[in-house]
């Protein structure tokens, strides 16, 4: 069961969270939610995401010492499949908050 439900995220079939975290500082570094992949190769994550039915935006995440991840599902987003948000935390960056809408991307 659990490779089915596996399969099914990698597979932009449920909507997900992942979060990174700075271990020193308990802050969050990086949010991302929506239908997304991941890949953990050479220091770094890998994040694809869904966005319409044909595409699909990437982030790539550092995952150097004291940095932690998570990816977590959430279950289907049933209002807006194609929906993401990306949330940037560090206190060197202005907060911010990214939604797209693949209606309308001028929004």
């Amino acid at each position: 069961m659990s490779q089915s439900i596996s399969a099914k995220a990698d597979n932009f079939g449920v909507y997900r969270r992942f979060v990174s975290v700075n271990l020193r500082t308990d802050e969050i570094l990086f949010e991302c939610l929506g239908l997304i992949s991941f890949e953990d190769k050479d220091e770094r994550v890998v994040l694809t995401v869904k966005t319409g039915p044909e595409t699909y935006k990437k982030h790539s995440i550092s995952t150097k010492e004291g940095v932690f991840w998570d990816v977590e599902d959430l279950s289907e987003n049933p209002v807006n499949p194609y929906k993401y948000v990306v949330n940037w935390q560090p206190k060197m960056l202005w907060p911010f908050e990214l939604e797209t809408d693949p209606h309308n991307p001028y929004e």
